[in-house]
């Protein structure tokens, strides 16, 4: 993948009004993915999969879609999640975010004057709610042998 074949791609008219994008299998450059991040609408969807992406790579963009799924998710930085407004659902695979990260979002996203996200799906190997929820008030819910926790 090169720039030239984005900018090409990305500014092609009959693609131009997009409503959903999706990265699949190969690598990614920092300077093709910010062309990437630059398409950011809250009527688009962007969905990155098997899809080595810089570890260092930031943009202010990153989080500005309507329907997100980082599945290669290691570049992803609790001040990406901050920037949420407004998403349906963000769904984040592999990712390197600490429970004290996720912690200190969950409060951010509490007293949020604006709404940031409907859905918000982690993966994560081990679940220590504990630690995740400290300080917040959960409720338990169970439902068909699921058990959702309610902030």
């Amino acid at each position: 993948m090169t720039v030239q074949f984005f900018k090409e791609i990305l500014t092609e008219p009959a693609l131009k009004n997009f409503e959903f994008l999706c990265l699949d299998k190969g690598e990614i450059d920092a300077e093709c993915l910010d062309l990437v991040m630059e398409t950011a609408h809250s009527n688009r969807d962007l969905h990155i999969y098997e899809m080595k992406i810089p570890e260092d790579y930031y943009h202010e963009n990153a989080f500005k879609f309507y329907d997100i799924k980082y599945r290669e998710a290691k570049w992803v930085r609790i001040e990406h999640l901050f920037t949420l407004k407004n998403s349906h659902i963000v769904n984040i695979g592999r990712h390197n975010l600490t429970y004290f990260d996720l912690n200190t979002y969950i409060k951010f996203w509490i007293n949020n004057d604006h709404d940031m996200v409907r859905l918000l799906a982690l993966n994560m190997s081990t679940f220590e709610p504990e630690i995740l929820f400290d300080g917040i008030v959960v409720f338990l819910a169970r439902r068909r042998g699921l058990t959702f926790h309610l902030v």
